[in-house]
């Protein structure tokens, strides 16, 4: 499954219930880097997506993976 930054940082407000300036206030952002990163005016670097992530209690993993093979993800990185 594939989501977007916009996607993930709206998932990440709804399921543990924040606002915007609350999870700006936990990553150590501005409120507006939260608020155009969700809207997807902004791609975030990774390693601001990373804190966005630990704010609310969530560890970012990127999956390296071969387009070609539907076998899953061989590595996994931890950010």
């Amino acid at each position: 499954m594939s989501l977007s930054a916009a996607e993930i940082v709206a998932r990440i407000r709804a399921e543990r219930d924040l606002s915007m300036s609350s999870l700006a206030v936990l990553a150590g952002v501005p409120t507006s880097t939260v608020s155009r990163i969700e809207m997807g005016k902004i791609q975030p670097s990774l390693d601001t997506l990373s804190r966005v992530a630990e704010g609310a209690g969530y560890r970012l993993t990127l999956c390296v993976a071969d387009t070609t093979d539907q076998a899953g993800c061989p590595w996994e990185v931890f950010l």
